[in-house]
């Protein structure tokens, strides 16, 4: 170092070793000081404290003195932090790189990215222009070859997003919901720490969607698996649902509240997982992490809600469930004691009662229902976060007013 400082007239010119003082807030020293401290990282390249020149080399194309090298900037994504870079022979890393590389070499490197499962390079720049990239046989792994030539600095940063192939699963790269679907999938566990079946799988299994009389109409989304929270990796799911009794007057006359009773099962339709079935037992929230065994108050909640919603019938009403006549009447979450368990004479089942839909009290009565008395109500029910609810309760398995 001193017989370039003697050559040059100013340190700062060249590369620095500098070094690593340990502590937390210590890093590697580049330009102009040592790096000590974060006062005095005065670049774009990632600290490294407690790591002594982690994740940076020079090239086997030697710099020498007088202008005659080169750096190259290799930086990631931070937001996305699911990627790792192996930058000629330099270990794995998830962090920034800089080599120091000989002008107009001959050879260049090849810089070769592996993104986590469930995602995807989306991208690769130098100097703010996309370069090709090649996709390679190995699981997720990429490569990109710079430096051949380069006569200036090149910073290359590489992105990485979402997989593509989890679009065709319903999973929506602008739904607010999409982060915490991730994050799930990357924990491979369901809501009380158990390893899903197959938690090294990278395949996703949909489950069917079936009416309460055993009709299967669809399948279901990703974002709505995770709602409730249904193992993505296990084939030959189901998710069963409907009125098992759909609301009537309470005390068996018109007018007054009514109720009903609600059926939901998920279940699995093969031996190796002993053909399992229970109810919904969680709600999964739109915050990663979140769900509905925390639940407090409605205010708090940001996630999906069961609800049971009314539309009256006056003989030019639109049926269809997406019709904006439909009004939520009750909302509410799940946990574990939500359903009858197996094995019970209302297995799977919820009782649930509705104040009277033409009352005052009644969100009908928004819509002007109590203006319309002669005419019937229909009910339907709905998981979703289409509309605000009013007040969301935990359900219980009988959802009664004293």
């Amino acid at each position: 170092m001193n017989e370039i400082i003697k050559k040059t007239g100013k340190q700062t010119a060249f590369f620095g070793a500098g070094y690593d003082n340990g502590p937390v807030g210590a890093s590697l020293g580049v330009f102009e000081s040592h790096g000590e401290t974060a006062a005095t990282w005065n670049n774009i390249m990632a600290q490294t404290p407690g790591r002594i020149n982690a994740s940076q080399q020079i090239s086997s194309d030697h710099p020498t003195p007088n202008g005659e090298d080169i750096f190259i900037f290799s930086n990631l994504d931070q937001t996305l932090p699911y990627i790792k870079q192996t930058f000629g022979d330099v270990v794995k890393s998830n962090s920034n790189v800089m080599i120091v590389f000989k002008k107009g070499s001959l050879t260049g490197t090849n810089i070769t990215y592996t993104v986590d499962k469930w995602y995807e390079l989306k991208s690769v720049t130098t100097n703010g222009k996309e370069v090709v990239f090649t996709t390679l046989p190995e699981p997720r792994t990429y490569s990109v070859e710079v430096g051949k030539g380069a006569s200036n600095n090149v910073t290359v940063t590489a992105f990485a997003g979402v997989s593509k192939k989890l679009f065709d699963y319903g999973l929506d790269p602008d739904d607010p919901f999409t982060p915490a679907v991730m994050d799930w999938l990357r924990n491979s566990k369901d809501v009380f720490g158990q390893d899903w079946a197959h938690p090294e799988s990278e395949e996703i299994e949909l489950a069917k969607f079936v009416n309460y009389s055993g009709t299967i109409v669809t399948n279901l989304t990703l974002t709505q698996m995770y709602w409730l929270d249904i193992d993505p990796t296990k084939s030959n799911m189901y998710f069963k649902a409907g009125f098992s009794t759909v609301p009537q007057p309470k005390n068996g006359a018109t007018g007054g509240n009514e109720i009903g009773t609600i059926y939901m099962c998920i279940s699995n339709n093969s031996p190796e997982y002993a053909y399992e079935a229970y109810p919904p037992r969680v709600m999964r929230g739109r915050d990663v992490g979140s769900h509905s065994l925390n639940f407090v108050k409605s205010s708090d909640w940001n996630g999906p809600t069961f609800n049971v919603r009314g539309i009256l019938s006056n003989g030019k009403t639109d049926f269809a469930h997406t019709s904006p006549n439909w009004v939520p009447l009750r909302w509410f979450v799940f946990n574990e004691n939500s359903f009858y368990p197996k094995g019970h004479e209302k297995e799977f089942q919820s009782v649930i009662e509705i104040i009277d839909p033409r009352s005052s009290e009644s969100p009908g009565s928004t819509a002007g229902w109590d203006k319309y008395l002669e005419y019937p109500v229909f009910y339907s029910w709905g998981i979703n976060t289409k509309r605000q609810p009013i007040e969301v309760e935990p359900m219980k398995k009988e959802n009664t007013y004293e």
